[in-house]
């Protein structure tokens, strides 16, 4: 049962959405079939037989309360989110960029490294 192949995995892992998998298997030795369930008690009793790939699928990788900064920026990464939020609180000024300048002197140092 599929239950009893995910008990002896260790369980969902923290990222599994845990409401649906897949089953992919070859029927006869001819052909390949895919099915979808719910992970209900009606999907963790199904069979599991030698040659199925399951697969459970994974949470979307979106945050609920956070936006991301990216770019010529010093500090990128995800922050935060509130009500009110303007950009400004992210970049509060022209130091939190890497400005065109930056990028000149540090290719100058890293081509001095280099020789």
């Amino acid at each position: 049962m599929l239950f009893d192949l995910i008990r002896w995995a260790g369980g969902l892992a923290t990222t599994a959405a845990g409401q649906k998998a897949t089953v992919e298997r070859i029927e006869d030795h001819k052909a390949r079939k895919v099915e979808e369930f719910p992970l209900d008690m009606g999907g963790l009793s199904r069979s599991i037989r030698d040659g199925d790939l399951v697969t459970v699928y994974s949470l979307v990788p979106r945050f609920d309360n956070a936006v991301a900064l990216r770019g010529d920026v010093a500090q990128p990464g995800r922050f935060p989110w509130r009500e009110g939020m303007r950009v400004r609180d992210l970049i509060p000024d022209r130091e939190a960029l890497l400005s065109r300048e930056y990028w000149s002197s540090a290719t100058r140092r890293w081509a001095w490294i280099a020789t």
